[in-house]
């Protein structure tokens, strides 16, 4: 009859995968409001809104406005739509002014209650120079690689080379053109990872940082991550996209589990169309 998740931020490229695969049925969307272990802040007022009401009395707000210089906490009365902000809460377990690091852009407002879109993490936010790529941009540059060189992207994480000054994009494709080169997707992806955050786009060209490393994932690289996690004992709510690699387990499980992109290509579930169709 339904089906309900979280939709917005990482979850995205896994949203528009499952509505494209039922369009034209009655099924409907639901997607849950903002949560943590920490609280529930939000619920939608609609089906299929990746937009929801935040709940006034589920605890105490206060905002940071992202952009700002030595910007001072607001609370949920005081927000602009169009603007985003750090999530700082006090709630009834003993948490006081605590910074979430969750950044909510206002959509407008219900009445006097806020509507609010997550969009990104600050602590998945990558910068080996000073360029400051958040988690959305690196998310969007792959994305919108995947749609240029039409292939499906599974997944996608990046880890910060501190040692080689440079990032490095892991991908798990699938649906791969016949006709598509390795190198032009990584042209492709360092173009968007410009576009999407053009003081990375300086620094390269500057030299202080290199060009963008890439690799592949074998087949279900993610899914088999997702349940390692799992037998270990992580809740599967608790249990979030990695878009950017920040510890050394990571690191080895992702970079051990890469083939090249012949073999990826090879074992596509769909290697038969030219990119342009």
């Amino acid at each position: 009859a339904y089906v309900v998740g979280g939709a917005s931020a990482g979850f995205s490229r896994y949203t528009k995968e499952i509505r494209s695969r039922y369009l034209g049925t009655d099924i409907a969307f639901y997607y849950r409001g903002i949560s943590a272990s920490e609280g529930i802040f939000s619920v939608p007022l609609e089906l299929a809104s990746e937009v929801s009401a935040l709940i006034p009395d589920s605890l105490f707000y206060e905002f940071i406005p992202l952009g700002e210089e030595n910007a001072k906490p607001v609370t949920m009365d005081k927000l602009e739509t169009g603007k985003e902000y750090e999530l700082v809460i006090t709630n009834h377990s003993g948490l006081y002014r605590y910074r979430m690091k969750d950044v909510m852009l206002v959509k407008g407002f219900h009445n006097a209650v806020p509507l609010v879109e997550f969009r990104y993490r600050i602590d998945k936010t990558v910068s080996l120079m000073g360029e400051k790529t958040t988690e959305l941009a690196l998310r969007t540059a792959a994305e919108q690689t995947a749609a240029e060189c039409g292939f499906m992207l599974v997944d996608s994480s990046v880890y910060p080379d501190t040692d080689e000054v440079r990032y490095v994009f892991i991908m798990e494709i699938d649906r791969v053109p016949v006709d598509l080169t390795e190198e032009a997707v990584r042209a492709c992806l360092e173009k968007n990872l410009a576009k999407v955050n053009p003081s990375y786009g300086d620094k390269v060209q500057n030299g202080l940082i290199k060009p963008v490393g890439l690799l592949f994932a074998q087949p279900e690289t993610y899914v088999l991550y997702k349940e390692i996690m799992l037998m270990k004992g992580n809740s599967i709510a608790q249990l979030k996209p990695v878009t950017v690699i920040g510890n050394e387990v990571q690191r080895k499980f992702f970079f051990t589990l890469t083939e090249s992109f012949d073999e990826v290509k090879a074992l596509s579930s769909a290697a038969v169309l030219p990119a342009d169709n």
